[in-house]
């Protein structure tokens, strides 16, 4: 997407918050299944260039009460990376 924001727009890097992994933080290991299908999905829509409202936007998956929360993400104009 030409003016879709990358990841550093969205968690830009920040060298006083600690570094932590999956195990660190409790992720249940059938998140990153349901997630990886979801990423699986979008890259499919991406390839047949099926676009809909939910490009640009963070989509955030709750599984401890199976819901999901859509958020627009702003390109930064100041962002080094993109």
């Amino acid at each position: 997407y030409p003016n879709a924001s990358c990841y550093a727009c969205v968690f830009p890097e920040n060298r006083n918050t600690p570094s932590l992994n999956c195990s660190e933080i409790g992720v249940l290991p059938t998140l990153p299944g349901i997630v990886g299908s979801l990423q699986a999905h979008k890259a499919i829509k991406w390839i047949l260039d099926s676009h809909n409202e939910t490009d640009n936007h963070l989509i955030i998956f709750n599984g401890l009460n199976m819901g999901f929360t859509c958020i627009k993400i702003i390109k930064n104009p100041d962002c080094l990376v993109c």
